[in-house]
């Protein structure tokens, strides 16, 4: 096995023993030795896992004393810290802050798409629409996530911002396994598909009220969909989804 793969696998250990509360903020770190007859590799690779964790602050080395796990405020990698929140407040908090977040993001985002997009991006989310139907169509979970996934991508780098794609990007694992969760039920595919030929056709008309609102929308149906068809909590207030039609 390669170097690399073995040092993220004794960063995933580390990681791991964060998750399930072994290891606790200010707690000691296991010894190079122990982790390495942990993961079965060598100490040197330990070494070097120790440093890919150190750069993420989430351990500290106090010299001559050992090596700390650092409070979470500390920690720069947000995939780390994404791992040990969901842990910490459950799947369903983590479902819903997570839409949340995708919300403060990319109703904005296809605002600033509609002025800035060009005929190359609306291309191409009619291109991964079709393939989505398709997907859809199949029963082909995995794909119809990939061209969901891709389709907001698009709609992301059209706002012409580079730091957009990057912050989204960075929550991949956790966004693919969500998506996937959810669009193995096929009316939340059906609704997916229905909301993104609102955002598409009102970034293509460059309408930024329209593509906001109708971004929006697909964020409300989202969250809707979660608790009802995955969560099994229905609305929020008992009441059936209302849509927000398409602006003129």
């Amino acid at each position: 096995m390669a170097r690399t793969s073995l040092v993220d696998n004794v960063v995933d250990l580390v990681i791991s023993k964060i998750v399930d509360g072994t290891i606790s903020p200010g707690g000691a770190i296991p010894t190079e030795t122990e982790l390495a007859e942990q993961a079965d590799v060598s100490r040197m690779t330990v070494r070097e896992a120790i440093k890919v964790l150190r750069g993420r602050g989430v351990i500290e080395v106090r010299r001559g004393v050992g090596t700390f796990l650092a409070e979470p405020r500390d920690w720069t990698d947000i995939e780390t810290v994404m791992r040990v929140a969901v842990a910490g407040m459950g799947y369903r908090s983590a479902s819903e802050q997570l839409i949340e977040l995708r919300a403060v993001i990319e109703v904005n985002a296809a605002e600033l798409a509609a002025v800035r997009r060009s005929r190359t991006d609306v291309a191409r989310m009619r291109e991964l629409i079709g393939e989505m139907r398709a997907s859809h169509a199949s029963g082909d979970v995995d794909a119809f996530v990939r061209h969901d996934i891709d389709f907001h991508d698009v709609v992301l780098a059209a706002t012409d911002n580079v730091f957009l794609p990057v912050v989204l990007r960075s929550l991949g694992k956790l966004l693919y396994s969500g998506r996937h969760q959810t669009s193995e039920v096929a009316v939340i595919r059906e609704h997916a598909i229905e909301f993104h030929v609102g955002v598409c056709d009102a970034i293509e008309r460059g309408d930024a009220t329209g593509a906001q609102a109708m971004m929006k929308s697909h964020m409300d149906q989202t969250m809707h969909d979660l608790k009802r068809h995955v969560l099994g909590i229905g609305s929020a207030d008992g009441r059936d989804f209302e849509r927000a039609a398409p602006p003129a």
